[in-house]
């Protein structure tokens, strides 16, 4: 037999929500202060950080604030110190939030994802991941660091790399190996949360 038990949380219908965007050679700095700010945020605040695959790819904050508009703008206040290229984080109704990926990733894609946990994401990890994600893509995989705007009970947090793309089959093998050469390069420091 298996049991699902849910706690709901009331949400909205407002909240202040959406992505920072950084230039990509700022990855790595980007990359620490966000972990350094997740460290220290309300549980009201859930998001991640974005990598996309190669040189080129994203590196983008996304935020979510699951109080008072006002609140919100407090808490991403230290994420906007940095300074971003493009700033889309404003006050949009939650469903719009929850939708974000809806256009790209449409139906009949084909996806390849992997995650691991890690109790803390230490400089030399960080440096690791930037270096697997800035190797050259063949489909369109993204890395990400982040927790839900409502914590699991679990101290650790969440890594992954996914890789979508069109439903072409051919694509498959480097859209797999980049996400599987990813994420051996974190194995490592799970173990370590691990031991």
């Amino acid at each position: 037999m298996t049991r699902l038990d849910l706690r709901l949380h009331p949400v909205g219908p407002e909240l202040l929500c959406g992505f920072l965007a950084f230039p990509r050679e700022r990855a790595a700095e980007v990359a620490r202060v966000y972990r350094d700010f997740m460290a220290e945020a309300s549980d009201q605040v859930g998001g991640g950080l974005l990598l996309g695959a190669g040189l080129g790819g994203v590196c983008s904050i996304v935020f979510c604030h699951l109080g008072s508009v006002e609140a919100g703008e407090e808490a991403v206040a230290p994420l906007r110190a940095l300074q971003p290229s493009l700033d889309a984080v404003a006050p949009n109704p939650y469903r719009a939030f929850q939708r974000i990926w809806d256009t790209s990733n449409p139906p009949g894609v084909r996806a390849h994802l992997r995650e691991a946990s890690l109790r803390e994401l230490p400089d030399e990890a960080i440096d690791t991941v930037i270096a697997r994600a800035n190797l050259p893509p063949r489909a369109s995989p993204t890395f990400s660091s982040g927790r839900s705007a409502v914590r699991s009970t679990s101290p650790d947090g969440p890594v992954s790399a996914s890789g979508c793309g069109p439903p072409v089959p051919s694509l498959d093998p480097g859209r797999v190996a980049w996400v599987d050469g990813l994420m051996e390069a974190v194995e490592p420091f799970a173990r370590r949360a691990r031991a």
